[in-house]
């Protein structure tokens, strides 16, 4: 029995310790996940008053910053990059770079109140990828009995963490729900490790400009996509944690402005009345400016380049210029 024991103990740690070690491995230079780090330069190097654009993959293919940067006056960051980092994890991550006097334009996919607030597997990538492991905890808005474990991460600490971690972890409480994506990612690390043909259509870090959108796919036709399916009930409690981080925002002196997403036109009507719910919950509260109208940023399917949310070049230019209109509109940029 103790060899059996044995045995299994040496075959278990092996196991650990190769997965360990492919989680491990870091992800190509030319990574979209990647692109982040260059958005973060973008803030880093740049002051206030900025128009720093936080959502997923709707900002990243759908908006032309140069255009909104010329027609406001006003130097542009477009942060967008992909719904299943959770908008939880955006906002927290874009907390860091924020500074008084900038505006903050919010244009989240409508999964995140509903059931992609935490993140999916995407989260994964951002986190161990792009060896951002503060964002396994939420900083700015960590729920007092947790706040240890984020001060143990930035003390790069370790000392009581894996305990800590093993009674917490699976709580979600303000630890993004990261978890339930893990056995995919390892598989998708796995058979990154075999031999295959790269995707010319593979979405890359190299594919994004100066501004922060993504610009790779112009010239290129539209690729099959299936419409969305219908939303899931709205989840309060994301609702309650998006305020949270807007009011924190707007104590720090920075302007939040909430806009929608660009939408492929089957996928919304399938959803109307629920993006209409969400609608009327942010008109009811009174330091968010919403500035558009979801039925706006409705586009016909032509205008998609592979996804419901992701426009292609003359889509991007229609929801950029209805964007420009209703900033322009709010009255709250000079002429």
């Amino acid at each position: 029995m103790k060899k059996l024991l044995f045995k299994l103990a040496v075959l278990g740690t092996l196991v650990f310790v190769s997965l360990f070690a492919m989680v491990m491995l870091p992800s190509p230079q030319n990574s979209y996940t990647r692109a982040i780090l260059d958005k973060h330069q973008r803030l880093m190097e740049t002051a206030a008053p900025r128009l720093v654009l936080v959502g997923g993959s709707n900002l990243a293919f759908g908006i032309d910053s140069e255009m909104l940067q010329n027609g406001l006056g006003i130097l542009v960051v477009n942060t967008g990059l992909h719904a299943g980092f959770g908008l939880a994890r955006m906002l927290d991550d874009i907390a860091l770079f924020l500074q008084s006097g900038d505006t903050l334009v919010i244009a989240p996919e409508y999964s995140h109140f509903t059931s992609t607030w935490n993140g999916e597997l995407a989260a994964w990538n951002l986190v161990s990828d792009t060896r951002r492991y503060s964002l396994l905890v939420s900083d700015t808005f960590i729920a007092p009995e947790y706040q240890h474990l984020a001060d143990t991460w930035n003390g790069n600490s370790g000392a009581g963490l894996m305990s800590d971690i093993s009674n917490s972890f699976l709580a979600e409480t303000r630890l993004y729900g990261l978890p339930r994506a893990f056995p995919e990612y390892v598989r998708d690390k796995v058979l990154a490790l075999l031999p295959h043909q790269p995707n010319p259509l593979a979405y890359t870090r190299d594919g994004f400009n100066e501004y922060g959108d993504y610009i790779k796919h112009f010239g290129i036709e539209n690729q099959p996509f299936t419409p969305a399916l219908p939303l899931e009930p709205l989840n309060p409690q994301y609702l309650a944690r998006f305020f949270q981080f807007v009011a924190a925002f707007t104590n720090r002196g920075i302007r939040v402005i909430l806009t929608y997403p660009s939408y492929e036109e089957v996928s919304f009507y399938t959803n109307v009345s629920r993006i209409h719910e969400l609608d009327t919950v942010f008109r009811a509260r009174e330091n968010i400016t919403v500035i558009s109208t979801p039925d706006d940023y409705c586009f016909h399917t032509a205008f998609f380049y592979d996804s419901v949310y992701h426009l292609n070049e003359h889509g991007r230019a229609v929801r950029s210029e209805q964007l420009l209109r209703d900033l322009r509109a709010s009255g709250l940029f000079s002429p």
